[in-house]
């Protein structure tokens, strides 16, 4: 998927059965992984193509627009600087299920 979602400062479960706040690629992963199930348990007959559309339109449609290269964010509800390809990529929303 072509989204983005929080992944910098995350307070988390850590190994030796603590809490820690941690940043990366795999704190965003699970909300977005979360947003998804979340969107195929509210509505169990979605393809995978229809959970990824979903996903890819659950911020607010203010917050949303569409061009040759798809949907994409507008900010704050995108990534507003430093972004390699100049496509900025909508930021799930997990709340939209």
């Amino acid at each position: 998927m072509d989204v983005i979602a929080p992944g910098v400062n995350i307070y988390s479960t850590y190994k030796g059965s603590i809490y820690s706040t941690l940043s990366g690629t795999s704190m965003a992963a699970p909300h977005v992984a979360g947003t998804a199930a979340l969107c195929k348990a509210n509505n169990p007959g979605f393809t995978p193509a229809q959970v990824k559309s979903s996903v890819m339109q659950s911020a607010p449609g203010a917050y949303l627009g569409t061009g040759p290269g798809g949907i994409y964010g507008i900010s704050p509800w995108s990534a507003i600087s430093g972004d390699a390809d100049a496509f900025y990529e909508p930021l799930v929303n997990a709340s939209a299920y």
